[in-house]
């Protein structure tokens, strides 16, 4: 969606989106949502981390799921099953990959901030991962890896991680890994758009 629309545009149709929804579930006021939210990242401006924040964690799951299909028919598109087919890579095209020599690893069931989950949910979202990279061939009982979603972990994830044999994780620190002193668990990284280009 941040690619389809400008994003003041993006932003004023989620507001009244916001607006239909506050009374069904309580909704805090816009004004204390921008307060929150609405604040530079490290590569976007306010508007952008705002827009990002609200519809990742910001409003109730119910309503971000409802938003979130409503600003993508809009200003996506109503085909969602062939705009996945051209985006994401295929359980075929992973395997390819994987036989080709890249790595596949972790990212969670379905992207969820791991940190916000209770140890049920956390444990189904950590297996049902591993399921997937089993089922695609990855040798998962000798060696695996998580990307935190959202960057998002806090002590009980990493404990997590390390009951099952996590080899490695990565942060969105930004920051060389030093092998030796940094925790395997919690290791930094650059982003693609840190590394000069040329």
């Amino acid at each position: 969606m941040l690619a389809s629309v400008d994003i003041s545009d993006l932003a004023r149709q989620m507001e009244a989106g916001m607006d239909r929804f506050s009374e069904q579930y309580g909704l805090e006021s816009i004004t204390e949502y921008r307060k929150r939210w609405a604040h530079p990242g490290r590569f976007d401006d306010a508007t952008t981390m705002y827009v990002k924040r609200m519809l990742q964690i910001g409003l109730p799951e119910a309503v971000r799921g409802k938003l979130c299909r409503e600003l993508f028919r809009r200003f996506v598109t109503a085909d969602e099953a062939t705009f996945v087919e051209e985006l994401y890579c295929t359980e075929e095209q992973l395997r390819l990959m994987q036989a080709c020599g890249m790595y596949i690893g972790c990212h969670g069931d379905n992207h969820t901030r791991l940190d916000t989950l209770e140890p049920i949910e956390l444990d189904r979202q950590i297996e049902s991962s591993l399921e997937f990279l089993r089922m695609i061939g990855s040798p998962v009982e000798n060696f695996w890896v998580m990307s935190y979603p959202h960057g998002a972990h806090n002590t009980k994830v990493v404990e997590a991680l390390r009951e099952k044999g996590c080899s490695f994780a990565v942060t969105i620190e930004s920051a060389h890994a030093d092998l030796s002193t940094c925790d395997p668990l919690r290791l930094p990284r650059f982003d693609t758009n840190e590394i000069p280009l040329g």
